[in-house]
């Protein structure tokens, strides 16, 4: 009240000595806490052009959106984005110079620039100019690369002209007109069909491939100035390459089927091809497509593809879930690298010839030495089932380990098995054989193996996963090949009230669990099922909630109406409680599924209408890092809305997609002695109707005691319960509304909190505990409570005093997948998927910098 009074009625000059303690707090939280943009991770969403200098070992591509990625070997990389956001139309390197050569055009007014982008030491140097009127409008270009003359930068117009760009002024001047070119033959076109449609350059013998209104071919000898020859083709030509050999030229032209040849393969890409180009030697073939990259050994007798060290597609199937682990011991995370080459070993999709750019090969900068043993990895879940293990401690996202978790079910077939890789033909003289080529899948067989939720123990490195069909598995580390039997089904009925009433209605078809294998499965070297056994819910609901507890060897599993723990060492239920009424039970068993995908438009539809409505609300007194500002400390009155009371005992329709109280939103394992003689292993359980159960786990013969309820809080506010922690013997129970403490073990309510809503105008989403080192000193560290919001805000609190310190926008407020996959670490680490699923943004709260993302480049230049 008296925080309320003060804004609304009190005086509007800012006190000098409370904005000094501000600014002072604020620059004893900076050593600690800063945000930071740092790169991004994964396959460039609007992909469209690509360029590799085979001298230097780089790849560059461009996008749509004017975003430039130059690769060279592992954890080399170098990023930039055109000022305009203008779509990058061509793009190609100067060999051996580290320069790239750049047309870009803006789609709304069709204005074309002309970019020169040169590699300074770790980042770009990117130099801008507007073509000539007399250019008219570039169609096509290619570098031209002379050892012993000058390079210069071709230009092919809609006229027919070509244009010589010098690569060092960026000033354009006549090459060759179109009526040298086409001689006699240039009458034939109209002056709307005089387009130069391609060009490509030869270095070894310096012609110039040029193709005029795709039907005429002419090469063209720069060294004489004259046409050596010209064709007119009578279908559409795309695409023209060289192929030179010594001193004979051979030009190989596909023209609406191809020649019987000794070997000859068809890829089959899941998604459009963009641009394609093969290295000088002709060893690889890189294939740009819309979702991925695809490099095929063309040494390799089979031609397979090169395993991809980065650029990998992480939506190659979509992403359901994702977990972010920092301070991972180094034997595990040592079992996981050694898994993972194992794994890559054995496959016989990929080749194992070493990749074919090198640019930076077994560099390091000098700071990399202090790196920290503990690592950082990320876990992500798809909707196949599969389970990818990423090294999130280096410039590139690599995976580690790949697990399909369906190969725990019936039906099941390895697609790296030789079977899946056949390749099929049914006229042998009209197509050649087709080969399915890349990772990028449209579709999932069956939505039942979604992986829902993912817990993992950075200490024994076991995998808990909880799957949309209602199965929870546990995996652990193994270092040898072993064979498993059939896995024992931990059966765990929700509905046993419900039937044993009589009820007639029953779960139908939709509801039905995925069958587990009948025979037994040989598992290679990373992870296996632990226990011998799975758990099975009925229903097979999606899981809600998930929490580990390796000790006592007991999972806890939540869905929309109640909770589980299973001890599985003994294969049995611990503790099973439903918090729906008999009636709701029966309607969302019999929803066929539907309740979990109608609620989730239905808040997405209202949640869309809300950020129409709702005013952007500026925090007063509190800079906010991660937007530009003129200053540090600004000083504005906070956004104002209406508090309204919830509604008690107010009625939900199950039917309708409204939330029910029951459904269980958290679950955490805790140790804490709580007022008993020695240190005890604590479950809590928090549910969206804002209470709080806590249990005590411990071994016991008798199955009852072994799940013993200490306590249960109901929030005065009955907010979804967020996240649970213990700090200095004092519990915060955090809601999306508010943060709440109490003393340990009276659970009395302290006079800290902080009612996020009501000042802020936000919902808490996600809470962290964050250990941040000292910029000053790296020895020094700091606790804070990080808390994500659905607007795309990180708070940071002080978790001793709920104090606000700072407050970060991260990303934009309309930012749904964004703010719903954003995924924080213990030492600051901030992933979040970028729009389209094919793109981690990576970022950090710490004002530590982390020496595994140095460039290697960083202290000297590439050339």
């Amino acid at each position: 009240m008296l925080r309320f009074l003060r804004q609304h009625f009190g005086s509007q000059t800012p006190d000098p000595y409370r904005a000094a303690d501000r600014q002072q707090k604020y620059f004893g939280v900076q050593e600690y806490v800063h945000f930071s943009k740092l790169m991004c991770h994964g396959f460039p969403q609007k992909s469209n052009c690509l360029s590799i200098d085979s001298e230097l070992g780089l790849l560059a591509i461009g996008t749509k959106d004017g975003r430039i990625k130059i690769v060279g070997s592992e954890n080399v990389e170098w990023s930039g984005h055109l000022k305009l956001c203008s779509s990058i139309k061509t793009l190609q390197f100067v060999p051996e110079t580290g320069c790239l050569m750049l047309v870009s055009e803006e789609p709304s007014s069709a204005t074309q620039s002309i970019h020169r982008v040169q590699i300074e030491n770790d980042k770009l140097d990117i130099q801008t100019v507007s073509p000539p009127p007399f250019l008219k409008k570039i169609n096509s270009s290619c570098v031209v690369f002379r050892s012993g003359g000058k390079s210069f930068f071709l230009l092919g117009t809609i006229s027919g002209n070509l244009y010589n760009l010098n690569i060092s002024t960026l000033h354009a001047s006549d090459f060759v007109a179109y009526d040298d070119l086409m001689g006699e033959d240039g009458n034939e076109l109209e002056t709307s069909q005089r387009m130069i449609s391609y060009l490509n350059y030869n270095g070894l013998n310096d012609l110039l491939l040029v193709v005029v209104n795709n039907i005429y071919l002419i090469v063209y000898d720069i060294t004489r100035m004259t046409v050596a020859y010209r064709i007119k083709s009578k279908y559409p030509i795309t695409t023209a390459e060289f192929d030179s050999s010594d001193a004979s030229m051979i030009i190989i032209a596909f023209e609406n089927g191809i020649k019987n040849v000794t070997s000859h393969i068809a890829f089959d890409f899941d998604s459009p091809i963009v641009d394609f180009e093969y290295t000088i030697d002709g060893s690889a073939l890189f294939v740009l497509c819309e979702q991925e990259l695809v490099v095929i050994d063309l040494l390799d007798p089979e031609w397979k593809p090169f395993p991809l060290p980065y650029l990998y597609p992480l939506h190659c199937s979509p992403i359901s879930c994702s977990n972010l682990i920092s301070n991972v011991r180094e034997n595990v995370y040592l079992a996981l690298c050694d898994a993972g080459i194992q794994q890559l070993t054995q496959n016989q999709t990929f080749s194992l010839r070493q990749w074919p750019l090198m640019c930076g090969y077994g560099e390091r900068p000098k700071a990399a030495d202090l790196e920290s043993r503990e690592c950082t990895i990320l876990i992500t879940g798809h909707e196949d089932g599969s389970i990818i293990f990423w090294k999130a401690n280096s410039v590139n996202l690599k995976p580690l380990l790949i697990y399909r978790s369906a190969k725990d079910f019936e039906g099941y077939c390895d697609p790296n098995s030789s079977t899946s890789h056949q390749e099929f033909n049914d006229d042998k003289d009209e197509l050649p054989p087709l080969r399915r080529a890349g990772l990028f899948e449209t579709f999932c067989d069956d939505p039942r193996f979604a992986i829902q939720k993912i817990a993992f123990d950075e200490k024994t490195g076991n995998l808990v996963i909880g799957g949309r069909g209602g199965h929870v598995i546990v995996y652990e580390l193994n270092s040898s090949m072993s064979k498993l039997d059939p896995l024992t089904v931990i059966k765990v009925d929700m509905i046993e009230a419900v039937q044993n009433q009589g009820n007639p209605k029953g779960p139908r078809s939709g509801e039905a669990p995925l069958p587990p294998r009948k025979a037994p499965m040989a598992y290679s070297i990373g992870i296996r099922p632990s226990y011998q056994c799975m758990v099975q819910l009925k229903p097979a609901v999606p899981i809600h909630a998930l929490a580990w507890n390796s000790e006592n060897d007991t999972v806890a599993i939540g869905i929309e109406f109640g909770y589980v723990v299973c001890d599985l060492k003994e294969k049995q239920i611990t503790y099973k409680n439903s918090l729906l009424p008999a009636e709701d039970i029966i309607e969302i068993v019999n929803n066929d599924g539907q309740l979990s995908r109608f609620k989730s438009v239905k808040k997405t539809i209202r949640q869309s209408f809300r950020r129409k409505k709702r005013p952007i609300a500026i925090e007063a007194g509190i800079p906010e890092m991660g937007e530009p500002s003129s200053s540090m400390i600004e000083n504005f009155r906070p956004t104002e809305r209406e508090i309204v009371a919830r509604p008690k005992n107010a009625n939900y329709n199950v039917s309708k997609g409204d939330t029910p109280p029951s459904s269980v939103r958290m679950l955490r394992f805790l140790k804490h002695n709580f007022g008993f003689e020695k240190e005890a292993t604590l479950l809590f359980v928090g549910t969206s109707g804002g209470r709080v159960f806590i249990y005590q786990i411990e071994k016991s013969e008798i199955i009852e005691e072994n799940c013993l309820v200490i306590r249960q809080i109901q929030m005065a506010h009955e907010a979804p319960i967020v996240h649970v922690e213990i700090a200095n013997d004092v519990l915060l129970i955090i809601s999306e509304e508010q943060i709440r403490s109490f003393s340990i073990p009276t659970l009395k309510l302290t006079k800290f909190k902080y009612k996020m809503t009501a000042v802020e105008g936000s919902r808490i989403t996600k809470v962290q505990t964050v250990c941040l080192r000292s910029a000053k000193n790296r020895g020094a560290t700091e606790q804070f409570l990080a808390v994500l919001t659905h607007r795309g805000e990180i708070f940071i609190f002080s978790p001793w005093n709920l104090k606000k310190l700072v407050k970060i926008q991260f990303t934009k407020c309309t930012d749904g997948t964004a703010i719903n996959s954003a995924s924080l670490a213990k030492d600051g680490a901030l992933f979040w998927l970028r729009p389209g699923g094919s793109e981690f943004q990576r970022a950090a709260i710490s004002a530590c910098s982390n020496y595994g993302l140095i460039s290697p480049f960083r202290d000297r230049n590439l050339v």
